[in-house]
């Protein structure tokens, strides 16, 4: 009864955690946000593909300069995206035939030079 209870507590703590790091509405560039490690990335859709910022902890832009990014388009059409970095984020262009049949849009990310940390983005994009 009482790992029961602890169980319970666990999972509301841990599913309002998610919520309070920003999963629940848009982030602070009206993009998807996601919290692979110790920071923040937001996928922001655009005309020509995607633009991924590095946010930290309060939401606030990182900045990008020792950071990496590499976004993989899961569908019939499947392949790595290079990204380019630019001033405070990176953009990543991607056909629109591609996102036609994607199901899943995966983003590599790392801060100086750290461990890789993957955030998965299901199509078409939503809140968590």
């Amino acid at each position: 009864m009482k790992a029961s209870f602890v169980t319970l507590v666990m999972t509301c703590l841990l599913s309002t955690g998610a919520l309070a790091h920003g999963m629940s509405k848009l982030g602070p560039h009206n993009g998807y946000v996601r919290m692979p490690g110790a920071y923040h990335v937001e996928l922001v859709p655009e005309s020509t593909g995607f633009r991924v910022y590095f946010l930290d902890m309060q939401f606030k832009n990182i900045s990008v300069k020792d950071a990496t990014t590499t976004m993989i388009i899961k569908s019939d059409q499947a392949g790595k995206i290079g990204c380019k970095k630019e001033e405070g984020s990176f953009i990543c262009p991607v056909e629109k035939q591609i996102l036609k049949t994607a199901k899943e849009i995966v983003l590599e990310t790392s801060i100086n030079g750290k461990t890789k940390a993957a955030s998965r983005y299901s199509l078409p994009l939503s809140l968590m």
